[in-house]
């Protein structure tokens, strides 16, 4: 059972700039290492390899950026959402910023079971036809794409993942995609299969994304995961 004196907390970050190039597992061990250098009384998991109560909703890809990130974390006492922020950031590295802490209602769900969706952006600058492509993959029934595992590569339909697609003039694509543990569609992917039904090459090299907010399910369809008051 929970400690009955621990306090649970959501925290939301940004991750930028030449931090998008640091992997889920080393950024897990560089927030266990801010929360020690904080002081904050951070709260540990039971049993031979006690660890950090501290869970990142849903991991960002390697080289891509996220705009508004939510992790929870578990404290033994009660402390100001505001200091909590300013005590993390204090040694955070740049590209790498707590924009928001909020206590947790009792009974709330933990981050990391709420994610349905995110949304990103992409860049596919200089690619004519994008605009007429998105609304093509948007109006088709099914959208068959290969997608790598480990086991070897697939052919599935990725159009049931796809909520919105979208691109303007300047090469900027828009998508809400499936995200979290029963479904979760790459955004690389999807960027892939734009560009191929323009004619264009796609180059995985060539392109930056940034995951603006991660989803969950409510009354009317998707929402922003709630982190502010």
């Amino acid at each position: 059972m929970p400690d009955v004196t621990s306090f649970n907390y959501r925290l939301e970050y940004s991750k930028l700039g030449n931090m998008k190039f640091i992997g889920h597992i080393d950024l897990m061990k560089l927030f266990h290492k801010l929360f020690r250098m904080s002081g904050l009384p951070i709260a540990f998991s039971q049993g031979f390899n006690p660890h950090q109560i501290f869970t990142i909703a849903h991991p960002l890809s390697l080289g891509m950026e996220g705009l508004a990130e939510p992790a929870d974390f578990r404290l033994h006492a009660s402390a100001d959402a505001g200091e909590i922020a300013v005590l993390l950031n204090a040694n955070a590295p740049t590209g790498l910023l707590v924009t928001n802490v909020r206590q947790l209602a009792p009974g709330e769900k933990n981050c990391a079971g709420l994610v349905a969706a995110a949304d990103y952006t992409a860049n596919a600058h200089g690619i004519p036809g994008l605009t007429q492509a998105a609304a093509g993959i948007m109006a088709a029934a099914e959208v068959i794409a290969a997608k790598r595992t480990k086991s070897g590569t697939t052919r599935d339909d990725i159009r049931k993942d796809i909520h919105s697609l979208a691109a303007d003039d300047s090469g900027t694509v828009q998508m809400r995609l499936s995200a979290g543990s029963s479904a979760n569609l790459k955004p690389q992917l999807v960027l892939s299969r734009l560009i191929a039904d323009t004619g264009a090459d796609y180059d995985e090299y060539a392109h930056s994304f940034t995951r603006t907010r991660l989803l969950c399910r409510g009354d009317g369809g998707f929402e922003a995961i709630r982190v502010g008051s």
